[in-house]
């Protein structure tokens, strides 16, 4: 049984006495190409450079758009992304990857502004190239999955399954949380009236909405006003374009992007001018186009350098949508069946479920995978170390004993010189445990330090389980918070206990 960061990679470097970590690499600046134009039709400006447009998106909660608001619409996408690594010798290694979505999605609650507070969403289809399933029994993920989409600002969304029997997998979550929500997107439109020509800088909320957690200073530009190729609507075609500032060790980022929206013409006057110089511009963010290009130095020396591409196309069709999606009421709200996610071990050796605000900690071994949950004042970690069987009687009779795990976690925390307050440490009561049919035992501590802002005392609340299965197999869980009392949290971590087990999921 191998022992080790027994408190989370996480919580062990803010328990430490000390760390730290020095580099002096070289820079490479990134460059993004130009989005590609679509192929399809010509089109041409329609406008001078005096008349003025205030750009606005709403939305309604029924089936189909209407003038000027937008009802259920479709989205397709297409996400390309390209590595290259250079090699000390020979050519560099170079990986492509391409993602395509398809899905449907209609409003299901707003704010006051007439804005989605919340929709529904349901995938027709999802595709990777090369596929990376190894299991031809596993499912693809999405297809024919329904959602609830709720939007957070700054984080991640709550996703929730409305798709009877059928809970979200770890793999899905990931797809929906890392694409980029459509009506998020306004917030690159100009707040102002705006001439073809101006430009503004968009804000942090806008720069979120295209690049996820990637903190970018953005600048946009109205670039033109033309006629689309295709129906009676006009478009105005809005560049982005932003770049990281300088720095020798952290590499640097480039991004181009192209938004495209859709909206009606205003009325002529009798004499074929145009009434007003400032439009009104009701419509519909109906496509993005973007490019971003992203090089990283790699140790030791920054000699050599990774260089990651993405090409980004989403469609949004709000004339196309299919039949109409149901919208539940009342709103449904988040259960262990509805937003928990599936983790499957890709060998398959071991399965569970856990809450959808987790995250993977470190990258995931033979033998443990860690979880991570952010809160104010410290993170939450769970990690599973699964005991493997030696062969050799005796190192299997320690390995089975949970007093031989809590005595190894102690002498780890003596080598390390943390503060410990002991607990309890007891099996827990086997009535509770016999219908998932295991036995936990569980030891409880708290460990003392400093706190990272300086101020004060840092308490970690450290539990210890051994699991003990009925097919003689056996896992150790260990857990910390900062949250106190630490009884919410034990709770939730035992809540996951309940659902590992080893083997596959039989279902998908």
């Amino acid at each position: 049984m191998r022992w080790r960061r027994s408190i989370g990679s996480v919580w062990g470097g803010l328990l430490a006495a000390s760390l730290g970590v020095g580099s002096a690499l070289g820079q490479q600046a990134a460059s993004a190409p130009a989005p590609a134009s679509p192929s399809s039709g010509e089109s041409h400006s329609v406008t001078d450079l005096v008349t003025k447009f205030r750009f606005a998106e709403h939305y309604e909660k029924t089936e189909k758009s209407s003038s000027g608001s937008i009802g259920q619409y479709r989205v397709v996408t297409s996400d390309t992304i390209k590595v290259a690594t250079d090699k000390a010798q020979g050519t560099p290694e170079r990986t492509e990857a391409t993602q395509e979505t398809d899905y449907r999605e209609r409003p299901a609650q707003l704010t006051g502004g007439d804005q989605i507070r919340a929709g529904v969403r349901e995938y027709a289809s999802y595709r990777i190239t090369p596929n990376p399933n190894t299991k031809p029994s596993r499912a693809d993920p999405l297809k024919g999955l329904m959602i609830w989409y709720q939007p957070h600002e700054g984080g991640d969304p709550l996703v929730l399954s409305l798709t009877k029997g059928r809970g979200l997998r770890e793999d899905e979550y990931t797809i929906i949380r890392r694409e980029i929500f459509l009506p998020d997107l306004a917030a690159l439109l100009p707040t102002i009236p705006t001439r073809v020509g101006d430009r503004w800088t968009a804000s942090k909320t806008a720069g979120r909405a295209l690049l996820g957690s990637i903190a970018l200073p953005l600048t946009a530009t109205l670039q033109q006003v033309r006629q689309a190729a295709e129906g009676p609507n006009w478009e105005a075609v809005i560049g982005v374009t932003g770049r990281s500032p300088a720095r020798s060790n952290l590499g640097s980022m480039a991004v181009n992007a192209r938004l495209v929206f859709s909206f009606a013409p205003p009325p002529e006057s009798k004499d074929g001018e145009k009434e007003e110089k400032l439009v009104d511009a009701r419509g519909a963010i109906v496509e993005l186009r973007m490019a971003t290009s992203a090089v990283t130095p790699l140790p030791p020396s920054g000699r050599l350098r990774q260089s990651v591409t993405r090409e980004l196309i989403i469609d949004r069709r709000i004339d196309d949508t299919g039949a109409a999606l149901p919208l539940p009421e009342p709103a449904p709200v988040a259960t262990e069946e509805n937003s928990w996610l599936s983790y499957d071990d890709p060998q398959g050796k071991f399965h569970f479920r856990y809450p959808q605000e987790f995250r993977p900690g470190r990258p995931p071994d033979d033998l443990s995978m860690e979880l991570v949950r952010l809160r104010p004042g410290g993170p939450d970690t769970l990690e599973f170390q699964r005991v493997i069987k030696t062969g050799d009687a005796e190192a299997d009779r320690l390995n089975r004993d949970p007093e031989f795990h809590l005595k190894m976690l102690k002498e780890e925390w003596r080598q390390n010189k943390f503060n410990v307050i002991p607990g309890p440490h007891a099996w827990l009561p086997e009535a509770n445990w016999a219908a998932t049919n295991r036995k936990v035992y569980r030891a409880e501590s708290v460990l003392k330090g400093a706190a990272t802002n300086g101020k004060g005392e840092l308490r970690v609340h450290n539990d210890l389980y051994f699991v003990l299965f009925g097919r003689n197999e056996s896992l150790v869980v260990t857990s910390n918070t900062v949250q106190d009392p630490a009884t919410p949290f034990r709770n939730q971590v035992e809540a996951i206990i309940r659902t590992f087990d080893f083997g596959p999921t039989e279902a998908h």
